[in-house]
This record gives C-alpha cells, sequence and structure tokens, in this order.
C-alpha cells in the first residue's frame, strides 16, 4: 500500500487528468494538504483518525500568519474541504481511513459586503476622462466589469474576437471551466465599440496594456493582468472620491427595531416614524472633526425580519438585527462593528449631548402638570375629571396652582383613608386637553408625549421635574416606572440636556389589594456620575428634597476609552531604538510605571492626554504620529463616550418590519444613544442583471442555479439585465 504523500501526489493528478481542475486549484490543494501531513505524523492512511483529525482542526483555529493574525474561519475551511476531498478520493480507491463525512466545516464568519449609491457608481464609471486610448479602455472595462459581473480573471483572459458588440452578449469560462451567459449594457457596448476602434495593434487580448509611446511591438504580450486591472479599478475609485467601500457587487442589510429613537436635527422620533418621512436632517458624529452635525437622510429601506439583538451596555440598550453595525476601538482606531460580533465587554460608541433647538408648544409649567399626571396620576373620562396624588400635601398645593393659574378653576385637595392626599380637577376640558398628551394606556405602557421630543429645552426640564416628583426619589437621584420605554424616552430626553443615566431592571414580587402576590419587574434610571447629577440638580428643579451629589468621585466608566488595542500596538512599535526611553520618561513625568497594564485595562480621558502629551514631545521624527493622530481624535472628541456591553440576548419574533437609513457624507445616525453606521444599501454594482443580488441572497454559488429555482429562462434575464441598466 502506497505512502500518504504518494497518494497525495497520485490525488493531485486526479484533480488534474480527470477532474480538469486548474493549476491554482491543484497547488492550493497540494498546499492544504501538505499541511496537514506535516501536522498529522504519519505515512499510513489507516493511522489517521477521528482524535488526530480533530487536534488538527484545534491547530487550525490557532494557528497564526506572519502577521500574528488567526487564519479565517473560511479559510480554515478550505484546508479541511481539501482533506475531505481526499479521504473521499482514498475511499474510492478502497483505501481504508477516516470517513469524509464524519468531519463537518466550521462555521464561517458572514461575507461581509457594501453597497454603492448611484452618485458614486457615475463618479467611478466617468473617473477616467480624456480621449487617449488608455481613457477609452478603462472606461470599458469599468463599465464590463459592472455591466456583466465577470471575475477579474475572465475579463483578462477574455479574447476581443469573443465579443459581439452588436448583440452585447458573450459566453464566459468561468470557474470550475463552466461557461455561463453574460450580457452587456446600452452603456458598455458604446464605449467598448470605441475603445476597439481606436486600437491599432494586433494582439488578441480585448483589454491590454498600452506602451507610453503608444507604439505596438508586434512581439509584446499586452495583455492585462488581474492585479493590473485591480490597480486601475483601486485607481479610479480614489478619484472619485470612493474611500473606505471596497468595489465590487455585495448586498448587506443592517437594521433597528421600528422603537429605536433617532435623533433628529430638529426632534427626537423612531424609525418607523423617520422611515415614513421625507426630507429628513439627522444628528450625525463626524469623527474625524469631532462634531455633531446636521445630514440628510438619502435612502431608507425596510425588510421583514424573525431574529433581533437585546444589546444592553451600561445602562443603555439597542434593539437591532444580528447585521447591523455599531462603532467600537480596534487596532486601527474607531471601527464598525456588526451586533452579532458584539460580545460582553465590548465598548460601543455613544453619545454625551445632543443639542437642539427645539419648537415651543406649551408653557414650561404646564409641561410640568402633564409629567405630574403622566408619573401619578388618573384621567378618567367618565366622572370627567382628573386625579394627582401625593404623600406630600404640600406638593400637591403646588400643582394646585398649576391648575388654577392655566386653568381658571382650582382644584379640590382631598385626603385620602391612607395616609396621603389627592388633587382632583373635574373639566371635561381638561380631560380632552390631556389625552392629547398621555393616551389611554397601562402603566407597564406609558410613553412620553410625543411632542415633548421636538419641544424646547426648558419645556423638556419642566416636564422633567414634574415627573421626578412623581415617580422620583429623594436623595440620590433615581426615577421608577414598570414601563422601560418611558424610562428610555426619558433617558433620550437627558441626552439633549447633556445628563448621562443608566437604566436598570429588578424583578421583585408583589402583593395586590385582594391578597394575591404576583412577580413583577420594575425599571430604575439612575443618574450616577457626579457632573451629570450636578446638571439634574441645576436644571431639573424637583419638589423633592435633599438631592444628593454622590457616587464616583470624578467620572464614571465610560469616561474611560478603550484604546487597549492601539496600546498594544504602540508598545510593539515601541520596540525600535526610536521608541527606547519612553517608560522611562512615562513614569517620570505622568507617574505611570507600568504601561504596558494600559493593554488590559482602558485609560481615563486625562491620564491618555498627559501620554499623548509625553508622546508628541519625545516623538522627534514623527515615528510614532499615526498613533498619536488616532488616539488624539479620539480623546479630543468631548461628546464621545464608550458603552461597556453587559447583555445580549436574542430575540426571536414573529415577522417584522426593521428599517435602515442611508445618511449622506458621515454615514452614521444617533439611535437609543448609540452611534450607529448607517447602511447606504442601494441598487448598484450588484454583478450586473438583478438576478446576481438574488443569486447572493439564495447563496447559490452558480447563477444556472438561481435561474432555476426563480423559473428565470435566459431571455427574461436578458430582459431583467436591460431594465437594470436603463434606470442608469
Amino acid at each position: 500500500m502506497a505512502d500518504l504523500r504518494t497518494l497525495k501526489i497520485q490525488y493531485l493528478e486526479h484533480l488534474e487528468i480527470e477532474k480538469n481542475r486548474s493549476p491554482k486549484t491543484l497547488e492550493n490543494y497540494g498546499r492544504y494538504l501538505d499541511r496537514f501531513l506535516q501536522f498529522a505524523k504519519v505515512n499510513k492512511a489507516e493511522d489517521l483518525d477521528d482524535e488526530r483529525i480533530r487536534q488538527y482542526r484545534l491547530h487550525l483555529n490557532r494557528l497564526t500568519n506572519k502577521d500574528g493574525q488567526l487564519l479565517m474561519k473560511t479559510t480554515q475551511n478550505y484546508h479541511i474541504i481539501a482533506l475531505r476531498n481526499f479521504l473521499k478520493y482514498l475511499a474510492k480507491r478502497g483505501v481504508k481511513s477516516v470517513s469524509a463525512e464524519k468531519i463537518e466545516l466550521g462555521r464561517a464568519e458572514d461575507r461581509h459586503v457594501t453597497f454603492l449609491e448611484h452618485t458614486e457608481l457615475d463618479r467611478l464609471l466617468n473617473a477616467p476622462d480624456g480621449s487617449g486610448l488608455n481613457a477609452l479602455r478603462d472606461r470599458a472595462m469599468l463599465r464590463m466589469l459592472f455591466s456583466t459581473g465577470m471575475r477579474v480573471s475572465e475579463l483578462c483572459s477574455m479574447d476581443r474576437n469573443k465579443i459581439d458588440v452588436k448583440r452585447g452578449e458573450l459566453s464566459v469560462l468561468g470557474k470550475g471551466r463552466k461557461i455561463r451567459l453574460v450580457f452587456l449594457s446600452d452603456d458598455a457596448k458604446d464605449h467598448i465599440a470605441q475603445y476597439l476602434t481606436k486600437r491599432t495593434d494586433v494582439d488578441e487580448a480585448l483589454f491590454i496594456r498600452i506602451p507610453k509611446s503608444g507604439k505596438f511591438s508586434k512581439d509584446s504580450d499586452l495583455r492585462l493582468t488581474p492585479r493590473s486591472i485591480q490597480r486601475i479599478v483601486q485607481k479610479y475609485a480614489i478619484k472619485a472620491g470612493i474611500m473606505g467601500k471596497h468595489v465590487s457587487p455585495h448586498t448587506l442589510r443592517h437594521c433597528l427595531h421600528r422603537e429605536t429613537r433617532i435623533f433628529l436635527n430638529d426632534k427626537i422620533c423612531s424609525a418607523l416614524t423617520l422611515f415614513q418621512n421625507n426630507n429628513i436632517y439627522v444628528k450625525s458624529m463626524d469623527f474625524k472633526k469631532s462634531v455633531i452635525g446636521d445630514k440628510k437622510v438619502v435612502q431608507k429601506f425596510s425588510h421583514p425580519a424573525t431574529q433581533l439583538l437585546r444589546i444592553q451596555a451600561d445602562g443603555h440598550e439597542i434593539i437591532c438585527t444580528p447585521k447591523h453595525r455599531l462603532f467600537t476601538i480596534g487596532a486601527s482606531g474607531i471601527e464598525e462593528m456588526e451586533a452579532q460580533n458584539v460580545q460582553l465587554g465590548t465598548h460601543l460608541a455613544g453619545i454625551k449631548e445632543i443639542k437642539m433647538k427645539g419648537h415651543k408648544f406649551l408653557k414650561p409649567e404646564v409641561w410640568r402638570l402633564i409629567g405630574y399626571t403622566l408619573g401619578d396620576g388618573v384621567i378618567n373620562e367618565r366622572f370627567r375629571g382628573v386625579k394627582i396624588y401625593d404623600k406630600d400635601k404640600s406638593f400637591l398645593e403646588f400643582y394646585s396652582n398649576i391648575f388654577e393659574r392655566n386653568f381658571d378653576k382650582k382644584p379640590f385637595l382631598v385626603k385620602r383613608k391612607s395616609d396621603s392626599y389627592e388633587l382632583i380637577f373635574y373639566s371635561k376640558k381638561m380631560v380632552s386637553f390631556l389625552r392629547n398628551y398621555i393616551p389611554i394606556g397601562t402603566a407597564p405602557y406609558k410613553r412620553i408625549p410625543a411632542q415633548l421630543f421636538q419641544a424646547t429645552n426648558k419645556e423638556i426640564r419642566q416636564f422633567l421635574a414634574g415627573i421626578y416628583d412623581a415617580e422620583g426619589n429623594s436623595g440620590t437621584i433615581k426615577m421608577f416606572s414598570s414601563s422601560k420605554e418611558l424610562l428610555k424616552d426619558i433617558q433620550m430626553l437627558l441626552i439633549r440636556l447633556g445628563i448621562d443615566s443608566h437604566i436598570l431592571e429588578r424583578k421583585r414580587v408583589v402583593k395586590l389589594p385582594q391578597g394575591k402576590i404576583i412577580p413583577n419587574i420594575i425599571f430604575t434610571l439612575h443618574v450616577l456620575d457626579q457632573d451629570s447629577q450636578r446638571k439634574f440638580k441645576k436644571q431639573i428643579l424637583t419638589l423633592k428634597k435633599n438631592i444628593l451629589i454622590c457616587g464616583q468621585k470624578e467620572k464614571i466608566e465610560h469616561d474611560k476609552i478603550p484604546c487597549q488595542p492601539i496600546i498594544m500596538k504602540l508598545l510593539e512599535s515601541l520596540r525600535i531604538p526610536e521608541g527606547r526611553g519612553f517608560h522611562q520618561r512615562l513614569e517620570k513625568e505622568c507617574g505611570i510605571k507600568y504601561f504596558k497594564r494600559h493593554t488590559k485595562l482602558a485609560l481615563t480621558k486625562n491620564l491618555l492626554s498627559k501620554i499623548l502629551a509625553e508622546l508628541k514631545k519625545f516623538d522627534k521624527v514623527g515615528k510614532f504620529k499615526e498613533f498619536y493622530t488616532i488616539l488624539n481624535n479620539i480623546t479630543r472628541n468631548k461628546n464621545l463616550i464608550w458603552f461597556q456591553v453587559k447583555k445580549i440576548d436574542r430575540i426571536i419574533t414573529k415577522e417584522q418590519q426593521v428599517f435602515d437609513f442611508g445618511i449622506k457624507q458621515t454615514h452614521n445616525l444617533i439611535t437609543d444613544g448609540f452611534i450607529s453606521h448607517n447602511s447606504y444599501a442601494t441598487d448598484l454594482l450588484r454583478n450586473g442583471a438583478d438576478i446576481r443580488s438574488v443569486q447572493a441572497m439564495l447563496g447559490h454559488s452558480s447563477v444556472t442555479t438561481t435561474q432555476i429555482y426563480t423559473h428565470v429562462t435566459d431571455t427574461q434575464l436578458r430582459e431583467i439585465h436591460k431594465k437594470f441598466h436603463d434606470k442608469k
């Protein structure tokens, strides 16, 4: 019986001769199998067993490349696919070994893809300017690439005698040496015709390199390589101002729950409301300039979802799809992260304060009355009156005066049987007025009046004072409610005032008046850090006594900047000769004895600022300028705070609509206090015809499979392609 290395060679010969695999496939399979054989250290196939395979998979999962990065799950699966196919080949030859069916592929990461907007695509396709052969070639190449969905390698191997410009269709020999039919848009046909007409060479290649002299040699190989085409596309993407996006076919969804609160230029609204309205501007963070500005919503999308994630971080909560993206800090600075990749302990970017002018709706003290009524009042259409309650008689006397000043009638103040009082105001007109702001609903479903989201800060402060009088705590700043959504509304209003708050959940047992004991959930809104407590006490003039400034002496945890990945990278760079002596400088000037500990511990803004000041003085030759710039941009952003994730829940629901939006320029929006990356999902760069998007979404490896699945014929495919490109 032949040894494993001989069998491997015979297997590769089998792929080459009988399977007609490409030289690149043979090279990759040979490399993957060599890695396995080197690890396995056995000569005979029968010596392989399940445990050795398991150990190999563990080895792959822990293997790092020359840059110290772990192998991607997809790359690991390539190794396993090669091994499985090799074992299947052995089984066909009657060689006893491990069964290939026992080896399962690991779950790979979702492929991350992005879309371009129409203006970006137009800029890209028109980036090659001029009438020279180079410009004509590049314009034709870009249009053909995005019209047909051809791979770069397929584009390189295309000969000009294989293309029928008039018919606008061609056969492509693709992966696995399979032939498929692709089509040219009218725009692509025109540009290819112009390019071919101007060519004077005799080279058979469709796309060629053009000598600087403009003169062609008969013996030269002019065909462009895949790398050359990639460089050309990248060059024009940069010229077109398309930064941070891969110019390639793709599909992406990342969406928000319908009740997500989004900060607009002049109010706060739900994702559903934003979706239903036009010409809207939202608040958006410019990370480079460290400012929040108003940016236009240029795209809106909706799709059904049955799976959502609830992410709770430092008393803040966002509900979104697993593909929705938030911001964190990585080794290169502020980076996007899909919600499904967020883990406990991850820090997510949030906002400290959103300034809005707002519009006047009501007298501030009327808002205060509405706040108190929402917190601890009853509106009753049956007896045509309003009742509010409190144990402190002076509170109700205060609100009695508001009633009388604004509604020309004095309420009744009544002592109840229990140790409390009630204030009764009989007025059908008053009931009708309050129903405009406080709809009918039970306590767990209370929400603040929608009008308040676009009111002035003065009105908001009075409303918050009223609801705190009813539901707040004396001493430490706490507010209680059985409605989490109500407290989340209040949390957004507090962000407008620059006050950070935390919402916590507490399970308890409640005894009903009838004597029945039931489980219950109560939610508490806390203001924890001293800076926010001072702002609360100054701006929200509640009747509650002895509001305390206590808790953390300086700042709470999210004032720290979780820049550990950047510090780790900086420490590696400091090992070069130019970096020697920096640690001693930090110890002398800043009292930081063990700088390395901050690869695990977050730094406060104050301490990080000191470190950056010393780094700037120390770096005489600019070796560490990149680190200084990244960290300085994060540190000087006074409106940026970092929420540490404490809990993640997966929610399986009935099918419901979720929403995503495209924001101009900055590409992010403020959602429930978090900074969310927008989707910017458009109908562009879909690899040619719409059928390719369907193919990607259905996960079909071949467009032929998609045509069978969707009952699309080649004739229909041509029509779909034509309609898509006629939109441009």
